[in-house]
């Protein structure tokens, strides 16, 4: 993790294990996302530049039609032979999203004052298979409308 993603913000390490096996099949770790979602208070929010800027935008429609349009929005066919895990959305939702769905008294306090939700889309994505001793590297690609395969960097501001 700290040579791959150099434990930059917004990168991540996750483990699995399938089928109760005793050594874990895959370590992922995806760093650099160009998109971050996230879900405050059953509002959802969006930074769809998220490699070169601190771009928020609300989304004002409720927060799951939000949800599912970005997941709908990044779903990718994978080549045979590559890891499903190799790309998509990785984040958590936090126990208060049944919020969402269901009326339940919200009591109790929170200090962390974290999202109730983030999701990131990583443009590179490193897949350790643990069983077949195999690493593979994925860099994903989500087409938009209007920009070219090739489209050049966003300038970054001076220092």
């Amino acid at each position: 993790m700290l040579k791959l993603a150099e434990a930059a913000p917004m990168s991540f390490m996750l483990e699995s294990v399938t089928g109760g096996e005793v050594r874990g099949r895959y370590s992922v770790v995806g760093m650099k996302p160009d998109l971050i979602w996230e879900c405050r208070d059953g509002k959802a929010r969006v930074n769809r530049n998220a490699r070169y800027s601190n771009d928020w935008q609300s989304d004002d429609r409720p927060a799951l039609d939000s949800l599912r349009a970005l997941i709908a929005e990044s779903r990718i066919e994978m080549p045979d032979g590559v890891p499903p895990v190799g790309a998509g959305l990785f984040g958590y939702l936090a126990y208060d999203m049944i919020r969402l769905v269901e009326h339940l008294p919200d009591v109790n306090p929170d200090p962390l004052n974290l999202p109730d939700a983030m999701l990131l889309r990583p443009t590179v994505v490193a897949v350790l298979d643990g069983v077949k001793g195999e690493v593979t590297l994925c860099a994903p690609a989500w087409h938009q409308d209007g920009v070219p395969a090739r489209a050049p960097m966003p300038k970054l501001p001076s220092a």
